[in-house]
């Protein structure tokens, strides 16, 4: 018996580690970010050789959450490229992992409670600072804090930092899930000094965001915080700095020249489209179009995982003034399942939405809510499961608050 006890703790253990590990991986090189699952893959597997609890409810939370990964994997048995088909399963394998070992580790109030979820989230959130802190110093030491910062921040922080390179859009989810996280942090700390210091974590983050100038999780956090300031927050001084702090940022945005063209951009589009215009958001509506013309082909089964970016290239060929022979994916997640699993990979990845969507009203959790409407509003424009930043960042938010509501209700 005590054996069994020292075993639990010490799968509890790793697994704990393994969540430490997944909220300081901005920290981490890129080839150890992917230890985090290893740890839950071994945590789950000592835990189904001491003890496996089988209940209804996390079982139905597995089958929904992974059934986009085994749509996508069914869709391997009508692909031509399997080579290529099975690389991307590799890649994509934390889909499967991640509510594997939640499943497995089951409902188990000494793994995740109350006080452990806000020492996750306060590591997560100054990890995400102190990454942003050490660009900063990169940048002053090799001279890049000048005039041009706005315009060149995002292309050197995908390309020059070696195996800590990220992409803009992967970095302006980890800077949103922070500001998130950060709705849950700062309402209890007493201490003026702890909150001043959390105060300024965030308007930090904000002006990162800023710079990172991606509009789709921009809009998007501006929509949060209009749902968290008009919702949640009941004394009206919380929406007059709300109203104050948007209008600094619309102001700045205006004064910082490469920001302003990007948003100017997206307003052009709209209101004086011109079909020739190259911008970003014109590129997006013909790479919708393509995706939106293969889909016609083959509506109902796809075209299987291996041959989504073939499918593509034989479109981008007719439209060569506007990609120069350069393959982009399908900048939709939506788009990308449908053309790879046909109605079945785009309903899969709707019904795990609506599942998990239907936990956080259930349980009236703003920031489960919040972090789903993120990744639902962000898929929309752009593939976050192309790269394994986005899938494990992805796999492990939902399934943790899928876990934690499923928890809560036992």
């Amino acid at each position: 018996m005590a054996s069994v006890k020292l075993n639990q703790t010490i799968t509890k253990t790793i697994l704990l580690i393994g969540v430490f590990l997944f909220a300081i991986s901005l920290l981490l090189p890129e080839n150890f970010r992917n230890v985090p699952l290893i740890l839950f893959v071994l945590s789950a597997m000592l835990s189904l050789f001491i003890k496996f609890r089988f209940r209804k409810k996390l079982l139905k939370f597995f089958i929904i959450n992974t059934l986009l990964f085994f749509v996508l994997v069914f869709s391997l048995s009508y692909t031509q490229n399997i080579v290529f088909g099975l690389k991307l399963v590799t890649r994509l394998s934390g889909l499967l992992i991640i509510p594997l070992s939640f499943l497995i580790i089951g409902v188990d109030e000494q793994v995740f409670n109350e006080k452990r979820n806000q020492v996750f989230y306060k590591i997560f959130f100054i990890t995400t600072i102190l990454f942003f802190i050490a660009v900063f110093i990169q940048n002053y030491y090799r001279g890049f804090l000048n005039d041009l910062i706005f315009l060149h921040f995002s292309e050197r922080l995908n390309s020059t930092y070696h195996k800590y390179s990220l992409h803009p859009i992967y970095a302006s989810i980890y800077v949103c899930i922070s500001l998130i996280l950060s709705t849950e942090i700062l309402p209890p700390i007493k201490k003026t000094a702890y909150k001043m210091f959390y105060i300024f974590g965030i308007v930090f983050l904000i002006m990162i965001l800023l710079m990172l100038a991606r509009k789709g999780p921009v809009l998007v956090m501006i929509l949060i915080c209009v749902s968290y300031f008009f919702f949640k927050q009941t004394k009206k001084m919380f929406i007059v700095y709300f109203v104050i702090a948007l209008l600094v940022f619309v102001v700045i945005s205006y004064l910082i020249e490469p920001i302003k063209v990007r948003y100017l951009e997206l307003f052009n589009f709209f209101f004086n489209f011109k079909e020739n215009g190259l911008g970003s958001t014109s590129f997006r509506v013909n790479t919708y179009q393509c995706a939106l013309e293969a889909i016609g082909d083959s509506q109902i089964f796809g075209y299987g995982l291996g041959d989504t970016k073939q499918i593509l290239i034989e479109c981008y060929k007719d439209k060569n003034n506007i990609y120069s022979s350069q393959y982009f994916n399908s900048h939709n997640q939506f788009l990308s399942a449908w053309l790879a699993a046909g109605i079945f990979g785009v309903l899969s990845l709707i019904l795990i939405f609506y599942y998990n969507f239907k936990l956080a009203i259930k349980r009236v959790d703003f920031i489960h809510f919040s972090v789903l409407l993120l990744f639902s509003l962000v898929m929309v424009v752009e593939n976050i499961l192309e790269r394994q930043n986005g899938i494990i960042l992805f796999s492990f938010f939902i399934n943790f608050f899928a876990f934690k509501s499923i928890k809560s209700n036992s």
